[in-house]
């Protein structure tokens, strides 16, 4: 369970073509700032299209998956 110091990022450019590289910490497992928002965020869409539909079918999931 350790953390990548740094991540480079290497790109094939023209000279004076502007490059941006953006460092970040990385963890051995795929933790990346950006995979972790992306996560939380389709998280927050899911828990509201889940709470919609139990609104408007009157309905809990756990009905709906059969354990009630």
């Amino acid at each position: 369970m350790g953390i990548v110091p740094e991540c480079y990022l290497r790109v094939n450019a023209q000279f004076g073509d502007m490059v941006v590289i953006r460092k970040e910490k990385v963890s051995m497992f795929g933790f990346t700032p950006f995979a972790e928002q992306l996560n939380g965020r389709l998280a927050m869409i899911g828990f509201l299209i889940i709470f919609l539909l139990e609104m408007q079918s009157g309905q809990s999931i756990v009905h709906w998956l059969g354990l009630r």
